[in-house]
């Protein structure tokens, strides 16, 4: 088959200024490099795989990568082409738990051409959740390991011209220093990003250090949650709460900031803290699997388990430049190194060619082909 016939369809479930958005653009751009022509769409413009198929014949789709196996794989399951899913983190840390959603998702395990994580660590998890599964004739079977693949995130910021200062004015807020030293917390407003955690805290540390100032950057994903997380957010001193910025103005902020932080539950690979390190801007970051498989704690960024430990370790950096500079660049090193996107592109381009190959076509592993990349 001549890659110039071949189609990508990408599935994801794309909200603007979130991190599947982000990532599956970047996929998309990464294809449409090669000969490959890619499509991009919203889970939610399918509402079964019977209206999928009948996409796929219409634009004469060879094959698919779906990102997250619940969200793009319930539509994807059963689709009559090859299929690549991407797992998300909300997948493997907490959707299995689901006894509703795990059926979807072990059907889609079974079914995939290839399944891909970001981390080592993420692998691991996604292993162990589907070492052996069910096929559909209730049959157990083993997960081969040459299905699953490791693709670190890569990541790309391109900061606008936007000044934080003159939107803040102009939209009424004020700040008692100018200019503050800005802790950026940038998230989606969602329970699992748990973006109030910090609140009291920072706010009892700001009455003793005005100089600081902590703004939350991010759509509003769960009305009901968003409201009540904005009535703490009046309720806390030094906090300023922007419900969503264009990508572009948000790397500026993230610029322009003294710290990026983090207070996920839960991640799989969190786009934010990867840019934030790309921008040369430390990270304070909630001490979970998916944040220390990113980060090396007082190398590369700063973990801490409870608010009043974040607020140690915001005092601390404050006052030691060594530690900050240290971090800073140590976090640029590991960018280059293990999240390029040269490297992110040549593995997605190997997964599209693998997925338009001919199952009964013999060659090496997908799992060997991605280790060489970034071994």
């Amino acid at each position: 088959m001549a890659l110039s016939c071949v189609k990508v369809l990408m599935v994801a479930r794309i909200r603007e200024n979130c991190g599947n958005n982000t990532a599956a653009d970047r996929i998309r751009k990464h294809l449409e490099e090669t000969p490959f022509c890619c499509v991009l769409k919203d889970v939610n413009d399918f509402h079964d795989v019977t209206e999928l198929k009948h996409f796929i014949a219409c634009h004469k789709i060879t094959v698919a990568i779906g990102i997250h196996a619940y969200h793009a794989g319930k539509v994807l399951h059963g689709c009559g082409i090859p299929y690549a899913i991407i797992f998300g983190g909300t997948d493997l840390n907490e959707y299995h738990t689901d006894s509703n959603i795990l059926p979807v998702m072990s059907r889609v395990v079974n079914e995939a051409k290839y399944l891909v994580t970001f981390s080592a660590a993420l692998r691991k998890r996604a292993d162990s959740l589907w070492r052996k599964i069910k096929d559909d004739e209730g049959q157990v079977k083993a997960v081969s390991d040459d299905r699953f693949i490791t693709i670190p995130q890569a990541v790309l910021t391109n900061p606008s011209t936007f000044c934080l200062r003159n939107y803040l004015r102009k939209n009424g807020y004020k700040i008692t220093r100018n200019p503050p030293l800005l802790f950026s917390l940038i998230a989606g407003i969602r329970p699992v990003k748990d973006p109030a955690f910090l609140l009291q805290a920072f706010s009892n540390w700001w009455q003793h250090n005005q100089n600081v100032l902590l703004l939350i950057i991010g759509p509003k994903l769960n009305n009901e949650f968003a409201e009540e997380f904005e009535k703490r957010v009046k309720q806390a001193s030094g906090v300023v709460f922007i419900p969503g910025l264009s990508l572009e103005d948000t790397h500026a902020v993230m610029r322009d900031s003294f710290i990026v932080l983090n207070s996920s539950l839960s991640e799989g690979m969190s786009c934010a803290i990867l840019e934030a390190m790309s921008l040369g801007v430390p990270v304070i970051a909630r001490n979970i699997p998916g944040n220390y498989a990113i980060i090396q704690h007082r190398i590369d960024g700063l973990l801490y388990d409870t608010p009043q430990e974040f607020v140690k370790l915001a005092d601390e950096i404050l006052s030691d430049d060594v530690l900050y500079e240290k971090i800073k660049q140590t976090a640029l090193e590991k960018i280059k190194l293990k999240h390029n996107c040269d490297a992110e592109k040549r593995s997605y381009q190997m997964l599209a060619s693998n997925l338009s190959a001919s199952y009964k076509q013999s060659s090496k592993t997908a799992s060997v082909l991605y280790d060489d990349i970034y071994s």
